[in-house]
């Protein structure tokens, strides 16, 4: 059965489509970092970001409301970054729960405060299993516990990232216990991610 052209075209045109949005965050990324030897610009990034978020890109929606509540390349705005959080926070968006946790418990000029919605939103964090946020307490309580739950889990599937940081969670938890035991443990997952 043949593939009607403008099915083929419809194809073309979303895949392109999904480039072009991954393009627009990366380069948003790149210019405010200042990565791949570009200069730090955080207009730029943040006018990527905007283009991205205008094509229903979750993430870089989490970044452009970091941009308005930080001013990173645009004047503060609160009100603006609580609308992005929410937007993204309710797609899944990590970074944008975790925001979006911090701001409702402890409010900034035209946000609300609201404690409950704030638990709501770092049970969320905690139930992703977003061991950065559980480790640094980034829009959440501190929970070392969960971290190295959620890294045990990442780095026994082979994450090597998670093996390192995992690694630096048990020495903090292992120091003055007896540092054969915690390298053997450790050392289980290094073999997992070889």
């Amino acid at each position: 059965m043949a593939v009607h052209p403008i099915s083929q075209t419809a194809a073309h045109i979303l895949k392109s489509s999904k480039r072009l949005v991954l393009k627009l965050n990366r380069k948003g990324e790149i210019h405010l970092f200042g990565k791949c030897g570009v200069s730090r610009d955080e207009k730029k990034a943040f006018e990527y970001f905007k283009r991205a978020t205008s094509m229903n890109h979750t993430q870089a929606q989490g970044v452009l409301a970091f941009c308005y509540e930080f001013g990173l390349g645009v004047e503060k705005n609160f009100k603006q970054a609580e609308l992005h959080y929410i937007s993204a926070a309710e797609s899944g968006n990590g970074l944008a729960q975790a925001r979006l946790a911090f701001l409702r418990k402890y409010g900034r000029p035209s946000v609300r405060i609201d404690r409950s919605e704030a638990d709501m939103w770092q049970q969320k964090v905690k139930e992703q299993g977003k061991t950065n946020a559980l480790e640094k307490g980034i829009g959440c309580e501190v929970d070392l516990q969960a971290a190295t739950t959620w890294f045990e889990k990442a780095a026994s599937s082979g994450c090597r990232t998670s093996c390192e940081r995992l690694k630096r969670l048990l020495m903090k938890e292992c120091l003055g216990q007896d540092d054969h035991i915690a390298s053997q443990y450790i050392f289980g997952y290094y073999a997992a991610a070889a």
